[in-house]
C-alpha cells in the first residue's frame, strides 16, 4: 500500500496510530513537526509536508513537537517506571511495597494502571512472577529451597511454597522437570515488542498489537511444555540492539541465537525469506515456487500472518500476500520494505 499524501494527512486528521512511525507531519508555519497522532490542533493541507524520518526533519529544520514528543519512542515506558525497572533488574531479591513506591515518587494507583495496560498484569503481580523466575532457576541450579525463598525476599517458606505451587503446579522440590521460559516487553521504532526466550535462544517476536499474540504464546508454552514468566534472559539483550540497528537502517539482518519450534512447513518458510537479499522483494506467485513441498496458497498465508517470528522472518520482502491482512500489518511490511530499499543503495 503506498502512502500517498492524502493518506497520510487523512491519518493524521483522525490520528491513526496504525500510522505511527511511519511519517511525520512537518508543519511549515511553526517549523514543528510531529507524529501523525498529535492532540495539536490540525494544520491546513497547504501547510504540511510529510516526511519519513526524523533524520530528515531536523536537517530541514522543523523542531519537536512539546505535545506528541516525537523524538520519544514510542508508548515509551515513562521515566520514573523505567529507571524502577532498572533497579529491580540490578537486585534481584528487591520487593518493593506501596510506602516504597510513594518514596520514590511513584503513585501505586498509577503504576498499577500503567502495568495492567502494558504489561496485562498488576505490578505487584508482575513482582511475584519476576520473583519466581528467578527462585526457580536459583532451584534448578542446585540451590536448597530454603536459600531461594530468602533470596527472592519471601517471608515464609509456607509461603514462597504455595506461590511457587500455585504458578508451577508442584512444590519447588518436586520442579527439577519443569521449563520455563522468559517473557519480555521492550519499545522498538516502530512500537512496542515482545519477546520470548529460553537459555538456548529467542523463541518469539511479535509487535504488541499483533492479534495473534496471546495464541502464540499459549502455543509456544504447549510446544515447550513450560511456564511463561517475566524476567531477564542474556538473549534479549542482544536482541534489542540487534532490532534497533535493523531498524534504525545500521544492521542488514538480526543476528541472535534462536530456539524455534517449527512445523515442517514453518521450517521452509522461514528458509525461503531468509534467502529474499535484503533490500529485494518477491512476488507471492514467485515465492510460492520457492517452497519444496506440496502446499496450498492458503496454508502459506496463514502461516505468514500467524507466525511467531516477527521481524527475524522477513515476510516483508515478499510482495502481494497480504490482502487479507489488517491494514496496519500491511502498511508495516510496506514501510519495511521501503526502509531496506532506502538502505540498500
Amino acid at each position: 500500500m503506498e502512502l500517498s499524501e492524502d493518506i497520510m494527512y487523512q491519518a493524521s486528521v483522525d490520528r491513526d496510530a496504525s500510522f505511527e512511525g511511519m511519517f511525520y507531519v512537518a508543519v511549515k508555519t511553526t517549523r514543528i513537526f510531529c507524529r501523525p497522532t498529535c492532540r495539536a490542533r490540525k494544520p491546513k493541507r497547504e501547510n504540511v509536508e510529510f516526511l519519513k524520518t526524523i533524520h530528515e526533519a531536523q536537517n530541514k529544520g522543523y523542531r519537536a513537537c512539546k505535545v506528541c514528543r516525537p523524538l520519544e519512542l514510542l508508548n515509551a515506558t515513562p521515566p520514573l517506571i523505567h529507571d524502577l525497572l532498572e533497579e529491580l533488574n540490578a537486585n534481584s531479591d528487591l520487593k518493593l511495597k506501596d510506602e516504597d513506591l510513594r518514596s520514590r515518587g511513584i503513585a501505586p494507583h498509577a503504576l498499577r494502571r500503567w502495568f495492567l495496560k502494558h504489561h496485562g498484569l498488576t505490578f505487584q503481580a508482575f513482582q511475584r512472577k519476576r520473583l519466581l523466575n528467578q527462585a526457580f532457576k536459583t532451584i534448578q541450579n542446585g540451590a536448597a529451597v530454603s536459600d531461594a525463598a530468602w533470596g527472592t525476599g519471601y517471608e515464609s517458606l509456607s509461603g514462597f511454597s504455595d506461590s511457587f505451587k500455585s504458578t508451577f503446579g508442584v512444590s519447588p522440590s518436586n520442579s527439577k522437570g519443569k521449563t520455563i521460559l522468559d517473557l519480555k516487553r521492550f519499545e522498538t521504532l516502530l512500537g512496542v515488542m515482545w519477546a520470548v526466550a529460553s537459555p538456548q535462544g529467542i523463541c518469539l517476536l511479535s509487535f504488541a498489537e499483533q492479534s495473534a499474540l496471546e495464541t502464540q504464546l499459549s502455543n509456544l508454552a504447549a510446544a515447550h511444555d513450560a511456564k511463561l514468566l517475566h524476567g531477564e534472559n542474556p538473549h534479549f539483550d542482544q536482541l534489542i540492539e540487534q532490532v534497533n540497528a535493523y531498524l534504525a537502517g545500521k544492521n542488514r539482518e538480526i543476528k541472535v541465537a534462536l530456539d524455534f519450534h517449527y512445523q515442517a512447513l514453518e521450517h521452509y518458510l522461514h528458509g525461503a525469506t531468509m534467502l529474499i537479499p535484503y533490500g529485494y522483494s518477491i512476488d507471492w506467485s514467485d515465492f510460492c515456487t520457492k517452497i519444496p513441498i506440496q502446499s496450498k496458497p492458503e496454508q502459506l498465508q496463514e502461516l505468514l500472518s500467524n507466525n511467531c517470528f516477527g521481524l527475524l522472518m522477513p515476510i516483508h520482502r515478499i510482495r502481494n500476500w497480504d490482502d487479507g491482512l489488517e491494514e496496519m500489518l500491511k502498511r508495516r511490511n510496506h514501510f519495511l520494505r521501503e526502509l531496506e530499499q532506502k538502505h540498500a543503495t
